[in-house]
Formats: C-alpha cells, structure tokens, sequence
C-alpha cells in the first residue's frame, strides 16, 4: 500500500511560487494551508510539512517564527534558489526549488540538504515521486536547480545590460531570443516572472530611421551554401536577383542569374556579401563591391561574428554599410539581425528593415558588438552550463537549464547540434567582450575529438562515459 509523504502541508506565499506548490499539492490529494506572512502555531498545527515561498527578504524570518510555532518533528522548506538562508532546524529542512519561474517550468526539485535526518532524502525521493504524477515533472536528489538558475540569472542580467545600454530595445532582445534561440518566452519577460527586474516595462524605446531607398535589384556576391540561401530568399520574394561568385559552375541551374564579373554589381540597388566567415577576405572582398556599385546602393554584410565596422571601413562610403545576419537555414529561419554601426546612415537602416519585412522575414536591429543578440547570450550560458558541471549529473543539469530558460534543446544537446569547435571558436571570439574564456571542458571535448553530431561523438554520452 502506497503511503504518501506529508499528506498535510502548509505553504506560506501567494505569489507565483506559492499559487503553483498549493495547486500542485492539492492535485497530489494533499490538504493544503495556504497562509499569509502572520500565522498561528494552531493553523500550522496538523502540517507535516511547510513551504515558505515569499520574496527573499523575507525568507528568513518567516522561517525563523515556523521553527517557533511548529512542533519539532514539523520539516520545514524554503524555494530559495540558492539557499542563502540559515535552516533553523538543518536535520528536518528541505530545499524545494523551481528550475526558472514558478508559474512557467516544468521541473520543480526537492533536494535534503547534507546533515539532514538520515531518512529525509528517501522521504524526499518518495515526496517527489508522489507529485511527479500530479502533473508536473518533479525530481530529488540531483543539486541541479541552483546551477541551473545561475546559468538562467547570468543569461537575462547580460540581456538587461544590453537593454540599458541602449545596444537593443527590449522588444527586439526578447524578438531575437524566440526566434533565433527557441525560448518560449524573451529574457525581458523571464525576467519580470522570475522577480528579478521589471523586464520590458519602461524599457521601450527605438532606434531613428530615415526613409527606405527603393530596392528592385539584388546581388549576392559568394557561393557557399549561406549565399545560395539567401539568393533564393530574395527569389523567392520576387526580387531582381544575382548572385557574383568566383565560380558560376557551382551555381548552375538554379533560378537567379550569375556571374564571375563584378562590374555586373554597378545597376544593384542592395549588394549582400556573403563569404566565409573571415575578416581579411570580407574587406577584400567589401571593397570591389565598393568599387562597382553606384552611388546610394546599399552594401550589406551577412557576418555572424565579425565587427561589421570594420567591414565597412574597407570602402569608401561607411555610412552606406549595414549588417544582415540571416540565420541558418536562410529560407527557413525568420530571424534577422540587422547590424548598424556607428556609421550606418539612417535611410540605410530603414531600407534594410524594408527589405526584411518584403522577405517576410522578423528583423531585430542592435548595435556592433561581438555575437550581436543571439550568439551573445546563447553562447556563454553553454559555456557556463560546462563549468559548472562538477559533481553534478550531466542529463540532469542539461534538463534542469532547458526547463529554467525554456529553450527547445538544453545546452548540451544545443552543442550536439551546434558542433563543439564552433561553439568554441564563437566563445573565444566572444572573450574580449564577456571576460569569460572559454570553459576548460569545451576545450577538452574539442580536443578529444568530441564535436557532437557532425561526427556521431556527443556531449552528453562523453560527459556520462567520463563520469562513469
């Protein structure tokens, strides 16, 4: 016969955090206590258990009357994440810890502190069981949820910064991050429910547009597979579409015009550079184009990582140069970064966001830095999600940082996906602007030849074997 832990609980709160234990609780068939900040020992007397879940400055002193008011055998529990709290009574004290904002995730833990009672963790690991079939995924004993919630806390400060900065409306950084990233919500507005700032209330703003030039004829100049996607965006959406590369015979037979001459460029409205990703032959590359278009066509640079200025400072009309970073693949992802620099002209701004929208495309607008929006924050929450393996489960940390920031992927599966030397290369490039270096773990699995799917050898499984 099944006997459920605490089959009386109390929970003090009303905020998110409460509402979503209490209705977790009473799905569980559990009687519950809802109680404000001022309570009595008899209303906490039939509770076997009780949850605080109030704001964080008041975490401790309402722990503090609990351990006054229960009787001794009562456990008590914060939602703390961390525990910055002193238990009152640290042999009957659990950890009960959402994975990122209470009225969103998932995954909820319940973790038994070390030095607790002996049978609190598989009293814990029952309790967890028990409300894992109310609905919702709850788990014990894995210490992920802080970790979890660090790399969640780091990810949407980094976002409020680059919102205060000025670098990107907060509108267009939560845009980015559901297009480009997969999270069911913007960093903003995580971080408004996790309680952590006022997310994009107050945060509105925009950035000076002049009047779009008209655009009929489009070049592409490159023949990589990142060229020909987005050639075929711009065919797709009816433009005068040509693509200039150093070989037409690797272009035959598609549905837009080619050539090896870049004079053919001097009747081009809008000119996308698209070569691989390497500063020296983008300038090269940058300044033909520069000397065949006319003037007040629009050159635009599809880089992912590179300082677009100093692209743009390869010609002779910086003010005419803006960033189009399409993401791959250029005929599926909606996602566009549109780059400005401090010397992108206003009307070139708005013709690039002009032609987005005739694309069908969702153009998000930021300033010049390192990794622009998405590879900015993306990137070094992977790389946090690393360091901070140490001791903890691997599967169980990659699950615990998806369901915090509600990504599609958790970091490890991301970086399958991504390929480990990439995301090593983007992490080094993203140094000067982070301060963080790269985590010694992605080294070591690039080292070791572990580069995720691209060559059947995934993170995950490494981590796991290395554990073993």
């Amino acid at each position: 016969m099944h006997v459920s832990p605490f089959p009386e609980v109390g929970v003090v709160g009303s905020g998110p955090a409460g509402r979503r234990l209490a209705d977790l609780l009473a799905a569980s068939g559990r009687r519950v206590v809802v109680l404000g900040r001022d309570f009595t020992a008899d209303q906490l007397g039939g509770c076997g258990l009780v949850i605080e879940a109030v704001p964080e400055q008041a975490k401790q002193s309402v722990l503090d009357a609990l351990d006054r008011l229960c009787c001794e055998t009562t456990v008590l529990a914060t939602t703390a994440v961390p525990v910055r709290v002193s238990p009152p009574r640290p042999d009957r004290f659990l950890a009960v810890q959402f994975c990122g904002p209470a009225a969103r995730t998932g995954l909820l833990e319940i973790n038994a502190p070390a030095g607790g009672h002996p049978a609190l963790t598989a009293v814990a690991d029952a309790f967890a069981a028990d409300l894992s079939r109310a609905g919702l995924k709850v788990r014990s004993g894995t210490g992920c949820a802080e970790a979890a919630n660090a790399v969640a806390v780091a990810m949407l400060r980094d976002a409020a910064a680059m919102v205060a900065d000025g670098y990107v409306t907060a509108e267009d950084l939560d845009a980015a991050m559901r297009a480009g990233a997969g999270m069911a919500v913007g960093p903003m507005r995580l971080m408004a429910e996790m309680g952590l700032g006022p997310g994009s209330a107050g945060s509105r703003g925009s950035v000076p547009l002049g009047t779009p030039h008209p655009v009929r004829k489009v070049a592409v100049v490159g023949t990589g597979t990142m060229a020909r996607g987005i050639a075929e965006v711009f065919v797709s959406a009816g433009f005068d579409t040509l693509v200039v590369g150093r070989s037409a015979e690797r272009l035959a037979g598609d549905a837009f015009a080619v050539s090896t001459d870049y004079t053919t460029l001097a009747d081009r409205d809008l000119v996308v550079e698209a070569v691989v990703e390497d500063l020296a032959v983008k300038r090269e590359v940058m300044a033909l184009i520069d000397l065949e278009c006319r003037p007040g066509a629009v050159l635009a640079t599809t880089t992912s990582s590179l300082p677009v200025v100093e692209i743009a400072l390869a010609t002779s009309r910086p003010h005419d140069v803006v960033g189009l970073h399409f993401f791959n693949p250029a005929p599926v992802m909606e996602l566009v970064e549109v780059v400005r620099t401090s010397h992108t002209g206003a009307d070139v701004l708005a013709t690039a966001l002009r032609v987005c929208a005739d694309l069908g495309k969702s153009p998000v607008v930021c300033g010049d830095r390192a990794g622009f929006i998405v590879n900015r924050l993306l990137f070094p929450c992977l790389n946090a999600t690393l360091a901070l393996l140490d001791g903890l489960n691997p599967g169980d940390l990659d699950t615990a940082v998806r369901a915090a920031l509600g990504l599609p992927l958790g970091p490890l599966r991301l970086l399958d996906v991504v390929g480990t030397d990439v995301a090593l290369e983007i992490q080094r490039s993203l140094r000067q602007a982070t301060g963080d270096a790269p985590a010694p773990m992605l080294e070591r699995l690039v080292a070791d030849g572990v580069l995720g799917s691209k060559n059947g050898r995934t993170v995950r499984k490494a981590l796991a074997g290395a554990r073993a």
